[in-house]
């Protein structure tokens, strides 16, 4: 679990290297089996991260990185369930945690 830490002024230079962007991946699911894969995605994976978890990291990364931090959502193949991508982007953006800066996909 990530331990937020209090946000600081943003106007200030920051005194440690923080996270400026990371990746919440959604699924092992993924409609290619590339070799080159580091995770191993492939059509017979079939895990998917809850919307409300995928939420509560991105609400925990903005909550670590005082100047905030830019997020992508990935994979596995992210589109695979568009129903649920759809539903973490607007919960983000409801929550105002920041815009999604991409969907990363095969």
């Amino acid at each position: 679990m990530i331990t937020p830490m209090p946000r600081t002024d943003k106007s200030q230079p920051m005194p440690v290297k923080y996270w400026s962007f990371a990746g919440i991946c959604i699924t092992d699911w993924c409609s290619a089996a590339c070799a080159s894969c580091y995770m191993h995605c492939s059509p017979q994976r079939n895990s998917w991260m809850s919307p409300a978890d995928a939420l509560r990291i991105w609400e925990q990364l903005q909550s670590a990185c005082p100047h905030g931090c830019r997020v992508h959502l990935t994979g596995g193949e992210p589109f695979g369930d568009w129903p649920r991508l759809i539903e973490i982007a607007r919960g983000a953006h409801a929550r105002k945690l920041g815009p999604l800066e991409k969907v990363e996909t095969n």
